[in-house]
């Protein structure tokens, strides 16, 4: 028997044990990043106006950024 301990990578990782002279090859998957964003839409009147949006990422080690496509939307 062996034990896998629980990732802390992004990407996937190899290792290997031999056992009775025979390599056994273990692959194990990375952490996977999932975003939920509070709210996913918004909606403001032609005078403007300011929103903000909660992210909540599914893995502490998952960073994020944000940036805007729009040149009238401005991050703060």
């Amino acid at each position: 028997q062996y034990s896998v301990q629980a990732s802390t990578a992004l990407s996937q990782r190899i290792g290997g044990l031999n056992v009775a002279d025979l390599p056994v090859t273990v692959t194990q998957d990375g952490v996977q990043c999932n975003f939920t964003l509070t709210p996913p839409a918004a909606v403001f009147a032609s005078s403007g106006g300011t929103g903000s949006v909660g992210v909540n990422a599914s893995n502490p080690i998952c960073a994020w950024t944000a940036s805007s496509q729009a040149p009238w939307l401005i991050i703060t």
